[in-house]
């Protein structure tokens, strides 16, 4: 995969997260008599909506955490994935340089040692 494609996927799975993260508080921070003034005032479907999730509040905490959760470990797993390409990106490009092989390195000696 394409590095850009990984920081796309990062980058959504950061919004969707964050969808989820704002959501569960918004949500929770309602009480009953906010959402009932709302639906006798308004009544329009999105306080409706919000009338119908806040019923199982512990449905709805559920729910929320799940997405939230499936979401960053899918983040995480394009990080992984990313870092991975990279590694293996990097190794063939040093295969290919004529000074670098896969028993040359680079020693450090201590001032005024000798080989």
């Amino acid at each position: 995969m394409d590095p850009i494609m990984h920081g796309a996927v990062i980058a959504v799975c950061l919004v969707v997260s964050a969808f989820f993260s704002s959501s569960e508080t918004a949500l929770l921070r309602l009480n009953e008599e906010e959402v009932d003034h709302d639906v006798r005032e308004d009544g329009g479907p999105a306080v409706t909506a919000t009338q119908r999730l806040l019923a199982s509040t512990s449905r709805l905490l559920v729910t929320i955490l799940l997405g939230s959760n499936v979401v960053n470990i899918r983040g995480r797993g394009a990080r992984w994935l990313g870092a991975v390409c990279a590694g293996q990106r990097t190794k063939a490009r040093r295969s290919q340089h004529p000074l670098w092989t896969e028993r040359s390195t680079i020693r450090a000696l201590p001032r005024g040692s000798q080989r």
